[in-house]
């Protein structure tokens, strides 16, 4: 039984990081072709999503909740700095 739970974990880890990196990278492809966010805000902005996506690849190899939380917060940084950097219409 045991070993099924360690299988179960692991696919839910790696179905996690190839979901999460794949949003993440769509995200990078809209936020940039908008260009709507200027230059500084939007580097800053692409710097928390790279963090995202690493932390999202150590998740998928250890599985420890400091990526869990490493990952939620570059991303809320990163929904932050460019949902506020956005130039008013």
């Amino acid at each position: 039984m045991e070993l099924l739970a360690q299988e179960r974990d692991r696919l839910l880890r790696s179905t996690t990081r190839v979901v999460g990196i794949v949003c993440a990278l769509v995200s990078v492809v809209a936020v940039a072709t908008s260009l709507a966010v200027p230059a500084l805000p939007l580097v800053v902005g692409f710097t928390c999503i790279a963090v995202m996506i690493g932390a999202l690849v150590a998740f998928g190899w250890n599985g420890s909740t400091w990526w869990t939380a490493l990952t939620v917060l570059s991303g809320l940084g990163a929904v932050a700095v460019l949902a506020t950097a956005v130039a008013p219409r």
